[in-house]
């Protein structure tokens, strides 16, 4: 029981540390659109 507790949780915060690293990459490539209006 306990273990499933745990690996829950980690799924959870490897979630939310995905979440974070695209929505970083979003930015990162608006960042780029922005730089480069020509490119449709």
């Amino acid at each position: 029981m306990a273990c499933i507790t745990r690996l829950i949780s980690s799924f959870a915060l490897l979630r939310v540390s995905a979440r974070i690293d695209l929505d970083i990459i979003l930015r990162i490539f608006l960042n780029k659109m922005d730089q480069y209006p020509q490119v449709t």
